[in-house]
């Protein structure tokens, strides 16, 4: 029976799956973990100041043929409370997160 399931999930017949319009909850809350982890344990890479503790996303719908993207903010410490900004897509049925940089003002 594990066989027969096994060709049935990976055989080279098998369609793609279709791309989502928009992030389900579980994605928004598995960015929303991921990025209050990394931004509670990260310095700002402009003066080295611990980044603050509030991460923001914005959802940015699919285009059709494209995927969705949740857009993430956050701010620095500093006196200058450098921006850092990430993304994190769908790639392939997956998540894939983009790295925490300061955005150029």
């Amino acid at each position: 029976m594990f066989d027969a399931m096994y060709q049935l999930l990976h055989s080279s017949s098998a369609s793609p799956r279709p791309i989502d319009p928009a992030p389900t909850e579980s994605d928004v809350w598995i960015v929303q973990s991921l990025y209050d982890f990394t931004v509670g344990r990260s310095v700002c890479l402009s003066c080295g100041a611990a980044l603050g503790r509030k991460v923001t996303l914005t959802a940015v719908p699919a285009h059709p043929g494209s995927a969705w993207r949740i857009e993430v903010d956050a701010r620095c410490r500093g006196l200058r409370r450098h921006r850092h900004a990430a993304e994190a897509t769908e790639a392939q049925g997956g998540l894939r997160f983009g790295e925490l940089l300061p955005v150029s003002a």
